[in-house]
Formats: structure tokens, C-alpha cells, sequence
């Protein structure tokens, strides 16, 4: 369902001409466990994933740093397959906020953590300034 809806959003925005002034960004409160637990779920975990997507966006990239492995005793997994996360979601919101023209002066006020993280990603990380002719802002 996910497929179809982002198809026939990105085709819209595509025919408003407004693509490039566009990004679509997942975020999730909680990751999920690699194993099932005694219901046949998962629980809550650590790390999670995320896309971005977008006219201006620079494709192609991964950010942060997927397991060496899934196995149990895997570098960054602890018991019953919770992830260890390698970046905080400030590090990409970071880059996201400075695409839609947040001030530097303002991030830390949106972004309260984003000086404890390790690396933070910018907008010239994630995005091709001369991708398109509209801006966010």
C-alpha cells in the first residue's frame, strides 16, 4: 500500500512542478527486535531505520553503519536481536532542518540533543543544491 500511495504522491508532485521542493521523510519512536518474542511479535528495540526522498535529494547513499552481521553475538547485537543504533535521528533531521532553512541559531532550540551526537549530516550531505529551481523555503 505504502508503494502505491508514495507512486502517486511523488507523480503529483511531479506534475505540480513542485518535486524539487519536496522531501519525504519516515521516523519511527522505537525500533523493532530481529526475533520473535513469546506472542509471536517482536518487542521494542533500538535502532530503526529510515528513508528520505525527494527531487533534490542525493540518492544513492547510506548513512550510518548496518550490522557486520545479524547473528546473535554480532558487534552491535545484544540479546534477542536488539540493534545497537550507530546515529541518533537528530544526525539526519539535522540535515533536513537546514534544507527547509532552519537557522543555526534555531536548531539546537528544535534539535535539543543535536550537540551530543557524534556526527551530524547536512544539507549538502543529503541534498543537490542545484537539483531543482524551488526551494523549501
Amino acid at each position: 500500500e505504502i508503494n502505491s500511495a508514495l507512486k502517486g504522491f511523488i507523480a503529483a508532485m511531479k506534475a505540480s512542478g513542485i518535486w524539487d521542493s519536496v522531501v519525504i521523510a519516515s521516523s519511527s519512536d522505537f525500533g523493532r527486535t530481529l526475533t520473535s518474542n513469546s506472542n509471536a511479535g517482536s518487542d521494542h528495540s533500538w535502532a530503526s531505520h529510515h528513508f528520505i526522498a525527494g527531487g533534490s535529494v542525493k540518492g544513492g547513499q547510506v548513512f550510518g553503519h548496518y550490522p557486520q552481521t545479524l547473528e546473535p553475538d554480532g558487534n552491535i547485537i545484544l540479546g534477542r536481536g536488539r540493534v545497537v543504533p550507530t546515529t541518533a535521528d537528530e544526525a539526519y533531521w539535522n540535515g533536513i532542518l537546514e534544507w527547509f532553512g532552519v537557522k543555526d541559531s534555531e536548531l539546537d532550540h528544535v534539535l535539543p540533543n543535536r550537540k551530543r551526537t557524534a556526527r551530524l549530516f547536512t544539507e549538502e550531505d543529503m541534498f543537490d543544491r542545484n537539483g531543482g529551481t524551488e526551494r523549501a523555503n
